[in-house]
């Protein structure tokens, strides 16, 4: 009877496992922060490590490929955010161009 238990768990959180990934995979993207995708793919990585040293191998090489997968889009992430602030930083030192010449033309 223990066995059978021990079974059904284990199924239980490997199907768990599974919806949780399969959702990441199908979900549209959201417009979490780097610090939230930090916070979750540190999650995975953590689960992923536990379920290893318990020897639950499918659950764990299941949780280290959503891992992976997390810090990847970490990454993504952190590359939108860094060429957002260049072209925002790029477009405020134009305008400013534009607005110091405009005045410097009022004044001849």
């Amino acid at each position: 009877m223990r066995s059978v238990n021990r079974s059904l768990t284990r199924l239980s959180v490997f199907g768990l496992i599974c919806a949780v990934i399969a959702g990441l995979l199908t979900a549209p993207p959201a417009s979490a922060s780097v610090s939230g995708r930090r916070t979750t793919a540190a999650a995975l990585t953590g689960l992923a490590v536990y379920h290893l040293a318990k020897g639950h191998y499918p659950e764990g090489l299941a949780l280290g490929g959503a891992s992976v997968y997390a810090w990847g889009k970490v990454s993504e992430k952190k590359k939108e955010e860094r060429a957002r602030r260049y072209r925002y930083a790029k477009h405020s030192r134009r305008s400013s161009q534009r607005v110091c010449h405009k005045h410097h033309s009022h004044r001849h």
